[in-house]
């Protein structure tokens, strides 16, 4: 619905121009070929590459997925390299893009009809409730990519454009890390979800529990590294235009460790398909920033406004652990808490470390390090312990 809206939008625009004697320039006709391409192709691969995922089939799915982002990625660069000019280059790569894509909806067609989901076009109050019930969660997604993009824009009149760009070039490397997590937390989600399914508690803990481990045993050293090194690897990439603020990635570092601890409770609330609470949180954490934001600005500049992100993201994390015990208690499951606990503390403790010198941060991830390799052996052989058990009872 919504690319057809655009598309519509769009289409009334270039006939508007052409009829007042203005030719469309390439941009717009660039975004009409994009959009037709996404709008027949795109968007059916996206509503059917997820309902493939309740058949156990996300790897498959998210394999294809990344053949598409790379070849839709190289695409360009060898547009570029062939000396095409804007309009060509993008109509070559949606070209490449819809050919992919193509290919991959044959593939998702085949996977369906071999799982007996083939959909056979019949729309029942059943299905338009789902589709309501889908409006909350597409809103809930809009409303946290305001949140996270929409900052820039809230501290625009707070800040001067050099604070601006000082402040999306240090978020940079915590949208990455952001995204990273998600990447590897969706996988788990369908399999996550077959286990409440079967109530099995013992699995349930072990992986996030694993999970939780990871994120000590892996995440937090690294954090910590990257902390080390961060100076010069800023100050290479920003040629020394932009002064590196070792409080301001710190603070962000700190988010990166929060988000991690509640990505499990995140992953079931996303699973149990909670729409209209996960919308609910949305707004929540919304009305905090844009209260937060401009009171810390005008009190710590930069500084502040990473902190009321920080903020933020400790309120998403006592909402969703709130949200997700609460749903798991409805369906007599029983979360556990030592690792999610371990995580909280160790990330007040990175808040600390992040500011100690180099040689007391590089022992600190060496020690998480091997606190990360015992707590994998003891997890893994409490869960063979549990197989063991179940064999033999």
């Amino acid at each position: 619905m919504a690319d057809l809206v655009v598309l519509a939008l769009m289409v009334l625009f270039t006939l508007f121009n052409k009829f007042h004697g203005i030719i469309a320039s390439d941009l717009m006709l660039a975004l009409l070929v994009h959009w037709v391409g996404w709008l027949f192709i795109g968007s059916p691969l996206g509503v059917i590459s997820r309902s493939l995922s309740t058949f156990g089939l996300f790897a498959r799915v998210n394999w294809w997925g990344n053949l598409v982002l790379l070849l839709s990625s190289l695409a360009p660069v060898c547009a570029a390299a062939y000396g095409l000019n804007f309009f060509s280059a993008v109509i070559f790569t949606t070209a490449v893009t819809a050919s992919i894509n193509g290919v991959f909806l044959l593939d998702l067609r085949r996977m369906l009809r071999s799982n007996g989901a083939s959909p056979d076009g019949r729309v029942g109050l059943d299905e338009w409730r789902r589709f309501g019930n889908s409006l909350f969660l597409a809103l809930s997604v809009v409303v946290d990519m305001l949140r996270q993009q929409g900052v820039r824009l809230l501290i625009a009149p707070l800040v001067s454009l050099t604070q601006i760009v000082s402040f999306s070039t240090s978020r940079t490397v915590a949208n990455v890390a952001f995204q990273c997590l998600n990447a590897l937390g969706q996988p788990l989600i369908p399999e996550l979800m077959a286990m409440v399914r079967q109530k099995d508690d013992k699995k349930i803990a072990l992986t996030l529990n694993s999970v939780w481990l990871g994120s000590i045993g892996l995440l937090h050293p690294f954090l910590l590294l990257l902390s080390v090194f961060a100076p010069t690897i800023y100050t290479h990439w920003t040629a020394g235009k932009i002064a590196y603020d070792q409080t301001l990635m710190s603070v962000f570092f700190s988010s990166i460790a929060i988000y991690a601890a509640y990505l499990p409770y995140l992953m079931l609330v996303q699973g149990a398909n909670e729409s209209k609470v996960q919308l609910r949180i949305a707004v929540v954490i919304s009305v905090v920033i844009l209260v937060s934001v401009p009171i810390a600005a005008s009190m710590w500049n930069l500084r502040g406004v990473a902190l009321a992100l920080f903020i933020s993201e400790a309120v998403a994390m006592v909402l969703y652990c709130l949200v997700a015990i609460s749903w798991c208690k409805n369906q007599d499951l029983r979360l556990p808490s030592f690792g999610f606990s371990c995580n909280v503390a160790s990330s007040i403790i990175l808040f600390v470390l992040f500011n100690a010198g180099a040689i007391v941060r590089m022992s600190a991830a060496a020690a998480y390090l091997v606190a990360g390799i015992v707590g994998a052996v003891l997890l893994w052989r409490k869960g063979q312990l549990a197989i063991w058990r179940a064999e033999n009872a």
